[in-house]
């Protein structure tokens, strides 16, 4: 009778052994799995809090000092493509062309700085053969254009920044073409203007095919 109690109590040891081993194991797996996705969780943060930041809109201000021109240019992507260019709100040139979009932020950028003489700002954006993207941002304030061009992100550009300030805006339409410049003399004609070799004196904003 002994020996049976003390069998009986062997094998409920043994028992209790193997599902406390069992147990364990299957709490090991659990823990590894949760590692697992807690990993793909944070990996999914990080990749979604890029996108977020790369979408992120930035206001397009009215400004007129050159270091703070920069800065605000400098905070657009190194890469920044037409889409995103678009989506940022600049009037974006591709092909000698703007879409619609585009068209009506020039216009309304336009009517703004003529009809309504209320200070306004844009920024332009160019593409190089290359695909590389040359930002021009323009200030109307007070009757007066501050500009500065940035081609920060141009391969084979050797200047960086250019700024200038200038009193006038002439618009030119030729050979199915719509040229914009800004420059400090209201009374230059067309072939005037194509001889203008100086940026103090004239700077080509668009010329895009109507």
């Amino acid at each position: 009778m002994r020996r049976k109690i003390m069998v009986a109590g062997m094998s409920v040891m043994i028992l209790m052994a193997a599902v406390s081993l069992s147990g364990c194991g299957k709490s090991a797996k659990e823990t590894k799995e949760a590692k697992t996705t807690t990993a793909q969780e944070k990996k999914t943060t990080t990749a979604q809090e890029k996108k977020s930041k790369k979408e992120k809109k930035i206001d397009i201000k009215i400004l007129s000092k050159y270091d703070e021109i920069k800065d605000l240019l400098a905070k657009y992507p190194k890469d920044l493509t037409a889409e995103q260019a678009k989506y940022q709100g600049m009037v974006t040139i591709e092909q000698e062309a703007f879409d619609k979009k585009s068209k009506k932020l020039w216009n309304q950028f336009l009517k703004s700085k003529i009809e309504r003489k209320k200070n306004s700002a844009i920024i332009i954006c160019q593409f190089t053969t290359e695909g590389d993207a040359i930002l021009q941002y323009v200030s109307y304030i007070d009757g007066k254009f501050y500009y500065v061009e940035d081609s920060t992100r141009d391969t084979y550009s050797s200047e960086k920044y250019i700024q200038y300030s200038y009193g006038y805006q002439q618009i030119y339409r030729q050979d199915g073409h719509y040229i914009v410049l800004l420059t400090t003399d209201n009374k230059l004609t067309f072939d005037e203007a194509q001889d203008v070799r100086s940026l103090k004196t004239a700077v080509q904003l668009l010329d895009v095919k109507e």
